[in-house]
């Protein structure tokens, strides 16, 4: 059966992108803030937000109705076509969560629970820092071990973006044939931190052929890149929609996937079974759906809404719409370079729609006694104190939105190229972090 919920996107039009983004009501963002931090939490397109908000009405005028009778078709409906979205096998793969932090904490614990006192999980020490977290947890409750593996950040200048990737997958290949008993490894699709797409699919082939399983965080991948989780062939990948797929908040996936959870194995060849609820309630042990949908009464809207989100982006054409964004980052990160003197934390083959740019050199070279926040002095190295410093400025005085990274012991700001941003935004950034820099200089 049809939506009961009234069908406001018949007459949805895109203008273009940038500034006609905001002009059209696509997004509900305050003008007044120059906002390039879209990879925090994304931001939602109002044409999703409005069916969001016709559902949760919806519920109120009878509520047995909705979650008793209308709910579940209506799920199977969206979740059958997120599994084109996504190139999963099959739909019974997938299931909706509220956010990638639960996504990854459901995946990570499903996997620990299945696994060896002595076992190894395997991390790049640039991944999430809350999934630093899950690990050290389960490590600690199953009598585990985890190993870190040190990515050299930031990449050597000058360095390819096939060298680096090709030293990220030898780095993994030789702890692999060097550790006995890896069971796990977590890899980022794109780090958040760092803002590197990784190979993903040439280090989960390495990764099975050691006998390992692989959990990947993609978090940052849906809307930043093409991707197909059955062509990654990982064993469970977890992402957002609501952050560059630009869908209501509270809306996330896990995919398992089925066929390396069935397949006959060799010993040693370690394999996820399905991931496990957090909440055991009426839907446990009625299939992954109804055990991660029949949690206990929740608001179901921004899941109700992922089709509306996904007429979005037919309508302003997905390709299209990643094609400004790339040519955006690509042009954003040319005006900082030029204006800071500064060099990008990685070749731009390597990311999606963010990347990291050097804040200028009075601010990020080296000095002998480690940096006080608001030290006026020129050098590093530097802090996350004196990150956050910068960031807090930009914020406060210049109502700039962007996260500064330290990274290496140096600043970076790491900007995002969103759908409804434009070039000006970055020379106002550009200009307003000369002005900073000065000001500390002169010690003002």
């Amino acid at each position: 059966e049809g939506s009961p919920v009234p069908e406001p996107l018949q007459d949805l039009q895109s203008d273009g992108f940038g500034p006609a983004m905001l002009d059209c009501g696509m997004f509900m963002l305050d003008r007044k803030w120059t906002f390039l931090n879209h990879g925090a939490f994304g931001a939602a397109c109002t044409p999703a937000l409005r069916v969001a908000e016709l559902w949760r009405r919806y519920a109120e005028t009878q509520p047995l109705l909705c979650f008793d009778r209308v709910l579940l078709p209506h799920l199977v409906r969206i979740i059958r076509s997120l599994s084109s979205v996504l190139g999963t096998r099959s739909c019974n793969e997938l299931v909706l969560v509220p956010n990638a932090t639960q996504g990854l904490w459901v995946a990570i614990k499903s996997a620990a629970a299945v696994m060896k006192p002595g076992d190894v999980i395997l991390t790049l020490n640039i991944c999430y820092g809350s999934v630093k977290k899950m690990v050290s947890s389960v490590v600690q409750q199953h009598d585990l071990i985890h190993h870190e593996l040190a990515v050299s950040v930031p990449p050597a200048p000058g360095a390819s973006a096939d060298s680096i990737a090709g030293d990220i997958v030898n780095l993994v290949e030789g702890a692999l044939t060097r550790i006995d008993g890896v069971r796990l490894v977590l890899i980022d699709a794109i780090t958040s931190n760092t803002a590197l797409r990784l190979p993903v699919e040439r280090l989960t082939r390495v990764c099975h052929a050691h006998g390992a399983a692989v959990i990947v965080d993609a978090a940052h991948a849906l809307g930043q890149m093409e991707f197909s989780v059955a062509q990654w062939n990982a064993d469970v990948v977890v992402g957002n929609f609501h952050k560059w797929w630009c869908s209501p908040r509270g809306s996330a996936f896990i995919w398992w996937n089925s066929s390396r959870g069935k397949e006959s194995h060799s010993d040693g060849d370690f394999r996820l079974p399905p991931p496990r609820p957090l909440v055991i309630s009426h839907g446990y042990g009625c299939g992954m759906l109804s055990e991660f949908s029949w949690d206990g009464n929740r608001d179901y809207s921004s899941w109700l809404a992922l089709d509306a989100t996904a007429k979005f982006w037919s309508v302003i054409g997905a390709n299209k719409a990643r094609a400004y964004c790339a040519s955006l980052l690509r042009d954003a990160v040319a005006l900082l370079v030029v204006r800071w003197s500064t060099r990008t934390f990685a070749p731009l083959e390597m990311c999606g729609l963010m990347a990291l740019v050097e804040l200028p050199m009075m601010m990020s070279c080296k000095r002998d006694e480690p940096a006080q926040p608001g030290d006026s002095e020129a050098g590093g190295p530097y802090t996350s104190a004196d990150a956050k410093l910068v960031q807090d400025t930009l914020h406060y005085k210049y109502t700039i939105e962007v996260p500064v990274k330290c990274v290496g012991e140096r600043l970076w700001v790491r900007i995002s190229a969103a759908l409804y941003n434009s070039l000006p935004e970055y020379e106002r950034l550009a200009a307003a972090t000369i002005e900073i820099c000065q000001k500390f200089e002169s010690g003002r």
